[in-house]
């Protein structure tokens, strides 16, 4: 399930109207299939894509790793929630804060600003 904040912090990131200005494929994606063939699905059932595996080497990497790539939208969302109350705290307080600096870098990473 996305975050409630999910459409209104993506909108406040992208400075957006509404997620059609979102350049991602929208959340929310799921990952299913046999580890061999591991699909991330976006919630329109189109393929966001097909994940690399290890020939069987290594299944549960290949699984959790496609669950994290399925997460992505989510994280994303919750990254740029609380970059918004680092912001205002840094704000308050005069400071500046490593985390939120690392935040930046992250949303500026899966935006491909990076």
């Amino acid at each position: 399930m996305t975050h409630p904040l999910t459409h209104a912090a993506m909108r406040r990131l992208n400075g957006a109207n509404d997620m059609t200005d979102t350049q991602h494929t929208p959340g929310p994606w799921r990952a299913d299939g046999e580890p061999w063939n591991r699909i991330v699905w976006s919630s329109a059932d189109n393929r966001v894509c097909f994940m690399a595996h290890s020939n069987g080497l290594d299944d549960d990497r290949d699984i959790a790793t496609s669950n994290l790539i399925a997460a992505a939208p989510d994280l994303l969302a919750a990254l740029i929630a609380l970059l918004r109350f680092a912001e205002n705290t840094e704000s308050e307080l005069g400071i500046v804060l490593g985390s939120a600096n690392s935040a930046r870098a992250a949303i500026a990473k899966a935006r491909g600003k990076a």
